[in-house]
């Protein structure tokens, strides 16, 4: 149903007799009709599910690269605050795993304690970081010398 106002007179003001305006009837109620739409000169078609915008791209998009290359360590259990990886700014992530029988408490930074910590690992917890590139530290809840961490360090 064409719900439009077309104008009916040329007074001062108001646009020129027979301009067509668009309206949207909603409820007996007329809402002036602005809809995202799309076409080339003197056709429009509204954008909807059937006529989705049309999108191009313009020049290659600036992608991630992940990890090629990857370096495993280990660090024994210990109850003194110790470094797990060092800062490196061609790290894209690492996986740390605690085979110890003592819950490891990992901190994004320096010096770990048990009441300063990012997360805390139990035995054979894992740990997944594919973003964060600076250092790590790890301290376990005791010493029992049965375990450590487990690190795998990915890099380009």
């Amino acid at each position: 149903m064409a719900d439009n106002v077309t104008v009916q007179s040329d007074a001062p003001a108001s646009a020129a007799a027979g301009t067509v305006f668009a309206f949207d009837e909603i409820a007996g109620v007329k809402h002036a009709r602005s809809k995202t739409g799309f076409g080339a000169d003197g056709s429009y078609t509204d954008v909807s599910a059937s006529d989705p915008l049309p999108v191009v791209q313009t020049g290659t998009p600036s992608l991630p690269t992940g990890a090629a290359n990857s370096a495993v360590t280990s660090v024994a259990d210990t109850a003194s605050s110790t470094t797990l990886l060092s800062s490196s700014g061609s790290r894209k992530g690492f996986r740390i795993t605690n085979t110890s029988s003592a819950v490891l408490y990992v901190k994004y930074g320096t010096t770990a304690s048990a009441s300063d910590f990012t997360v805390r690992l139990p035995q054979w917890a894992y740990l997944e970081e594919n973003f964060y590139s600076g250092r790590v530290d790890g301290i376990w809840a005791s010493d029992p010398g049965d375990g450590a961490a487990l690190i795998t360090s990915l890099s380009a």
